[in-house]
């Protein structure tokens, strides 16, 4: 039939090389020197401190490149504005060894700010960024490789939509498991790296950090689909269908320890991903 596509066959090992492949692009396509909504934020900044005016800035923050949400509220005489863009920078990170020490190094991430703007009668407006959230370049790859989807006929948009709709639970994960730490709820070596269940099926596996600015951080370093998860992983998924993981993280603490920072173990994961990919 004249205009028919063939595919060749989608081997594990061509799954593997066109995920990673989608991801570099992803990343290259949002790489940018100049970030639009640092310049749309440093605008409303010059708002008046009233909410109508608040609103009417946050409408215009809405249509600019990256923006992926944009809230306003009101608590007493301060009116808040929260605004979460989108967009590629490199991090540079200490990777641990289980035989101890740590060595550095650089990655490309997509990554998803947080930016919060307060405004109150006779106050200059204060901005903060609260948490960011990294999903490295192998995550994303992990992400487009273990969902059920073909990823040659993956459009792009539809990508970056399913990462939007990720980003808000990731971030929800990570300001509790922080603050359960703090509080003395959780341990921190178990928060060390912890899981996150995805919308799509399977955990996004998260390594937090705090900085020096009382900012909530964190990188998101691999994805697990469905078909690649222990019991324990399973029976975490389901307990945290009640909306608490800090509890069920205190339930199934081996939900990560078969996942520790040891690349064996990502390789035998990557194995299993790739054979049982091949069976569909």
């Amino acid at each position: 039939m004249q205009g028919m596509v063939t595919f060749a066959t989608l081997t594990a090992d061509l799954r593997e090389r066109l995920s990673a492949s989608a991801a570099r692009s992803l990343l290259r396509r949002n790489t940018t020197r100049v970030r639009s909504a640092d310049a749309a934020l440093n605008r409303v900044l010059s708002s008046a401190p009233n909410e109508k005016a608040v609103r009417r800035a946050a409408a215009r923050l809405r249509d600019t490149k990256g923006v992926v949400g944009v809230s306003v509220c009101r608590d007493g005489s301060v009116v808040g504005l929260s605004c979460v863009d989108r967009y590629a920078t490199e991090v540079v990170r200490a990777r641990p060894f289980l035989a101890g020490g740590s060595r550095q190094f650089e990655s490309v991430t997509l990554a998803f700010r947080t930016t919060t703007v307060h405004f109150g009668k006779r106050c200059v407006p204060r901005r903060a960024t609260p948490t960011v959230i990294y999903l490295e370049a192998h995550a994303l790859a992990r992400f487009i490789e273990r969902r059920p989807l073909d990823p040659r006929q993956l459009a792009e948009a539809e990508l970056v939509a399913w990462l939007d709709r990720e980003h808000p639970a990731i971030r929800r994960a990570t300001v509790l498991v922080e603050r359960a730490v703090d509080l003395g709820y959780l341990d921190p070596e178990l928060a060390a790296t912890f899981p996150v269940p995805c919308s799509a099926g399977g955990l996004w596996v998260v390594e937090p950090s705090t900085s020096g600015e009382d900012r909530c951080d964190a990188t998101v370093v691999t994805y697990l689909g469905a078909s690649c998860l222990s019991p324990e992983q399973n029976s975490f998924v389901t307990a945290c269908g009640d909306g608490d993981l800090v509890g069920s993280l205190l339930a199934y603490p081996d939900a990560l320890r078969r996942m520790p920072r040891n690349p064996d173990t990502e390789d035998g994961f990557g194995r299993l991903g790739r054979s049982l990919s091949a069976l569909h």
